[in-house]
């Protein structure tokens, strides 16, 4: 029995490495940003030693468990509980400890899992205030003051570029910006509106500084007002725009528009024209609240370092070596700190929920299959150990269906009870699941119902093949047999 056990788990435990192997870079990939230095997450010595040490423990354990009940001493006992004619009470109890306990862990894994992936659909299908397919972007660095001094020189710069850029099919727009929306940026500042009640407390906003053509590049809708211009550079009039959170938070139903804003309580801070309001981006993550906003034109105070927004056609691919060509033409020396699709900046806000949602779905399916494994391999056994009851009982009149219910009544009875444990056992997890969960109640009532039907639908099924099995017997067969 030891060696058996011992086989089966060394078996097991060699292709559960293998598994690994393949499955962790996949998960370190999927996972991204949400695992701390995933590029170091492997195979190694001490994962090894750990998977060893596992399945040798394993192996010994439910080995030396049902040979140390093997002794001759014990056959009187196991006689006495009728094990000749189908199977020891005490080992039938015990497999059907082992179902309920599968059961029960199977609910609240598949609970668990129904609820994030429901979660991660509803978090994916959250508008983030702009149209992020096709677009690329490129974060450059002008590098110091030695050859872009002033606003103009970097202004110019821009123009040049932009319009290089343009002048190709595949691109359709191009925009400039300082920051991009959800990097989570912060602005904490007094606050003065013209005409308004000065507040005392600190305001906390985020501040973007965009060129004229961001709102249509990004396909940030305009509300009120309008966007920036050309015309808007440094000598002209300081203006901005604001999102529609501001305006609501801070104008109610006053028109924002014409209003003028000063950062900061001294006489000499500049007043900035409130010029129009847009649709608010979503500037932390996609499960986070819109943050009041206001944008400012680049042009009326430019950086040495900014994202360079592309919008290019659809079909046509992402236009790199485009980029690279232009910039390259325009000043060879500007670096390209990094390219990415806007696309890929919105999936990577997703990484944790995706990660939760992929890896609690191979637990709990997994679960759900030993589980169903469990509840076959005991009525199999259990049908193969009372053959000559079941025998008797068709012999003396009883139908097939009669067995197959009998056999099936057993085998709900055993899914109801570790659903009912299964049951406490979410209930104390779903504290936790709540804070993870996006706009959705960790006991959602059609999520549970869902578990619950599937869950009753699998022990179902792996219960009936064991059952019509049990039907099909022949009695007289049977008796014989015996």
């Amino acid at each position: 029995l030891v060696t058996e056990n011992f086989m089966l788990s060394i078996s097991g435990g060699v292709l559960g490495v293998v598994l690994a192997s393949g499955i962790t870079p996949l998960l370190a990939q999927l996972g991204g940003a949400a695992i701390p230095r995933a590029a170091e997450v492997g195979m190694d010595l001490r994962v090894l030693g750990f998977a060893v040490l596992t399945t040798v423990l394993t192996g010994l354990l439910f080995g030396l468990v049902p040979a140390l009940q093997a002794p001759v001493s014990r056959l009187r006992t196991a006689l006495r509980e009728g094990a000749g004619a189908s199977g020891s009470p005490i080992r039938e109890r015990a497999r059907g400890i082992l179902v309920v306990a599968e059961v029960a862990l199977a609910v609240v894994l598949v609970a668990g899992a129904a609820l994030l992936l429901r979660s991660l659909t509803r978090l994916s299908g959250v508008d983030p205030g702009f149209d992020p397919g096709h677009l690329l972007v490129a974060k450059i660095n002008l590098g110091s003051a030695e050859r872009y001094p002033d606003a103009d020189a970097i202004n110019a710069f821009v123009a040049e570029l932009r319009d290089n850029l343009e002048a190709h099919p595949v691109v359709s727009s191009v925009a400039f910006a300082g920051e991009l929306p959800l990097n989570g940026t912060a602005w904490t500042s007094d606050f003065f509106v013209e005409g308004y009640e000065v507040k005392d407390e600190l305001t906390e906003f985020n501040r973007r500084f965009v060129d004229f053509n961001y709102l249509e590049t990004m396909r940030v809708p305009l509300l009120q007002g309008r966007g920036f211009r050309d015309s808007d550079g440094p000598n002209s009039e300081a203006v901005l725009v604001i999102n529609e959170t501001l305006a609501s938070r801070y104008f109610g139903t006053d028109d924002p528009v014409g209003r003028r804003i000063r950062f900061g309580d001294d006489e000499d801070d500049p007043w900035y024209r409130v010029v129009g309001v847009v649709g608010s981006e979503k500037v932390e993550g996609l499960d986070s609240r819109a943050w009041p906003e206001m944008l400012q034109p680049l042009a009326q105070d430019p950086n040495w370092g900014m994202n360079v927004i592309v919008r290019y056609q659809p079909g046509s691919g992402r236009p790199d070596a485009i980029f690279r060509d232009e910039l390259a033409r325009v000043d060879a020396r500007v670096p390209i700190v990094g390219f990415s699709a806007f696309e890929d900046r919105v999936s990577a806000t997703l990484a944790t929920e995706r990660l939760l949602a992929v890896t609690g779905t191979a637990f709990a399916g997994t679960t759900l299959l030993l589980a169903a494994l469990g509840v076959y391999g005991l009525l199999a056994q259990s049908v193969s150990q009372r053959a000559r009851e079941i025998g008797i009982r068709m012999a003396l009149g009883a139908s097939a269906r009669q067995v197959v219910g009998v056999i099936m009544t057993r085998s709900l009875g055993l899914v109801g009870l570790g659903m009912a444990f299964g049951g406490f056992g979410y209930l104390a997890v779903s504290t936790w699941l709540g804070s993870v969960l996006f706009e959705l109640s960790p006991t959602d009532p059609s999520t549970l119902a869902l578990v619950a039907m599937v869950l009753v639908t699998v022990a179902a099924v792996a219960a009936y093949l064991p059952a019509r099995r049990a039907a099909r017997l022949d009695p007289a067969r049977t008796l014989r047999a015996d």
